[in-house]
């Protein structure tokens, strides 16, 4: 897989020194060659979490039966959350991070 940018991607290792775990998602935001990516995550608020240069064989792309939600101490995964309703521009929004994907996660209720 080549990653496009704003593409979303599944990161394939720790860093520790980011915040980051095996497993969260990003949005590629910049390709500076064939081996060098701009990745960026961001918190459930919208903030970014991190902005990080990754190699092709750190970041995959997302597969239909991963799932999404967080293992992290302290938050619930979306499935844990029986009332949560999701507007649909919430999910086209999705994969775009900045303000787009604020406002998409401001249609979360």
């Amino acid at each position: 897989m080549t990653p496009q940018v704003l593409d979303v991607v599944v990161l394939e290792r720790e860093l520790p020194a980011h915040g980051l775990k095996r497993g969260d998602l990003g949005a590629v935001v910049e390709q500076y060659g064939p081996d060098a990516f701009a990745v960026e995550f961001v918190a459930g608020s919208g903030r970014t979490q991190a902005l990080v240069t990754l190699a092709p064989q750190d970041i995959r792309a997302v597969n239909d039966d991963d799932a999404l939600g967080s293992a992290r101490s302290g938050h619930r995964q979306l499935g844990a959350m029986p009332n949560l309703r999701v507007k649909p521009a919430a999910v086209s929004s999705c994969g775009i991070t900045g303000a787009p994907w604020r406002r998409g996660l401001a249609g979360l209720r």
